[in-house]
């Protein structure tokens, strides 16, 4: 296990947020499960799809009349444990992406 790089405050949105967050890879869509939590300068996902460190991503958020449009870098990605399930068997994986217009993304605080 690595140690945690980030020194921005993160804030949870394990209780949901307004909105939707959206995320492109080579103009395709990727499926998120959740997101994990924001800070000034990135973001953490949870997503079916073992995407590689070092990916550009494109991260949109659309609100009322917010529109935002974001570039990022994928810095790391893990697989979840415990997230299989016999009935509905499923793999995921955690990412954190960088972004590099961070401010924005307080519009989902």
């Amino acid at each position: 296990m690595t140690s945690e790089q980030r020194t921005q405050v993160r804030k949870s949105l394990s209780e949901g947020y307004r909105g939707e967050l959206t995320m492109q890879m080579d103009g395709r869509p990727l499926p998120l499960e959740a997101v994990v939590d924001v800070s000034s300068v990135g973001i953490g996902v949870i997503t079916a799809e073992d995407i590689r460190s070092g990916s550009l991503v494109e991260v949109s958020y659309r609100f009322e009349t917010i529109n935002i449009d974001m570039s990022g870098v994928v810095v790391w990605t893990r697989r979840q444990d415990g997230v299989d399930d016999a009935k509905n068997p499923k793999i995921l994986f955690a990412v954190g992406v960088s972004l590099t217009g961070p401010t924005l993304l307080y519009a989902l605080l």
